[in-house]
């Protein structure tokens, strides 16, 4: 996999989802914008997880992001009915919908991975309890080293 880090935006992203997603409402709260990544790639990222989320009846997503030590992290948090098994979603191949082919997490995770970057998945549950939804933490350094 060739990356080509650059810095960007999170804002770069808004529109698209929002356009992607129409039917789904997006809220933005970003403390910290800009990230190191490549943007295509990290594009597929966003819109995967976003679109996993509404597949799973969100009828909100909501990203947010802020400094952490060495580094940014960007929550995708939803509100849709979240995960019944989590210990499967990053098996290859595993999946639970009827036409899915189960590699989308295995690729998110493994882009994040590439930007040595970390990806977990949280049923919002586990934090809150009754609330529902998952959210998907992105952990990214500030600046990777390639």
């Amino acid at each position: 996999l060739n990356l080509t880090l650059e810095p960007i935006s999170l804002t770069t992203f808004t529109d698209k989802l929002d356009v992607l997603f129409s039917h789904c409402r997006f809220e933005y709260d970003f403390d910290h914008t800009q990230i190191f990544a490549d943007k295509i790639f990290f594009e597929q990222v966003l819109i995967n997880l976003c679109k996993n989320a509404i597949e799973a009846g969100a009828s909100q997503v909501r990203l947010t992001s802020r400094r952490v030590k060495h580094g940014v992290q960007i929550d995708i948090i939803d509100d849709g009915h979240g995960f019944a098994n989590p210990d499967n979603l990053f098996v290859p191949l595993f999946t639970t919908k009827p036409e899915g082919q189960g590699i989308g997490l295995t690729f998110c995770r493994n882009i994040i991975e590439q930007h040595q970057g970390s990806l977990q998945l949280t049923n919002n549950a586990e934090f809150n309890k009754g609330e529902a939804g998952v959210t998907a933490s992105i952990l990214l350094p500030e600046k990777p080293t390639l």
